[in-house]
């Protein structure tokens, strides 16, 4: 745990350096979504249009804040425009299911393309950032209002797939989605969300 705290403090830094909200502008652009359904308000499934965001993946001695500084450095002008991309959210992380894979591998950490470079998207000149183009997917998610942790994003994902089973629901059990939307700023409203994608 201690550890963990040390590499949030210089994460938390950037973050504030970044967003929107911070910096006394507008309110930071938000991925955008249908509710298909609400599950009697235990969770609901949205649908997600394909949309590009730029993403790195982890190594084994990769943590959360190099994944972000990575992207971070992408949208302040490291790319092959050099413009300011403007920060969006939410800071999208896939992660691995699987005994294996869980800890070391088989992290995503994504950042979506604002709209107005969605269709022009400045290349990235870091080789261990990509621009992933995500296809239009359905999820099923609820949000939760409080700060979250490792340990409880991993306690979120167990709690939410539960419900879904519950309902005889199917999804893809290979990966689920960890998304926080806000900034350091906030202190109170969280908004953090697991998604499991609908099979």
């Amino acid at each position: 745990m201690k550890n963990c705290i040390v590499l949030l403090v210089p994460l938390i830094a950037g973050l504030a350096l970044a967003w929107p909200q911070a910096q006394g502008t507008t309110q930071v652009e938000e991925a955008t979504y249908t509710v298909v359904r609400n599950f009697s308000n235990l969770f609901e499934e949205r649908l997600y249009p394909s949309s590009k965001w730029v993403c790195t993946k982890n190594t084994i001695l990769d943590g959360t804040q190099t994944m972000f500084f990575r992207l971070f450095r992408y949208i302040s002008k490291q790319n092959s425009a050099s413009v300011e991309i403007p920060m969006t959210a939410p800071v999208s992380t896939s992660i691995g299911t699987n005994a294996a894979t869980t800890k070391k591998g088989s992290r995503e950490m994504c950042f979506l393309i604002s709209k107005e470079f969605q269709s022009d998207t400045p290349t990235p000149t870091n080789p261990l950032v990509y621009i992933n183009e995500r296809p239009a997917m359905s999820v099923y998610t609820r949000r939760v209002s409080e700060a979250m942790e490792d340990d409880q994003w991993v306690l979120e994902a167990e709690a939410l797939r539960s419900l879904i089973e519950e309902q005889n629901l199917q999804i893809d059990g290979t990966h689920y989605f960890t998304n926080g939307y806000n900034s350091p700023e906030e202190v109170t409203d969280f908004r953090n969300e697991v998604w499991w994608i609908k099979n």
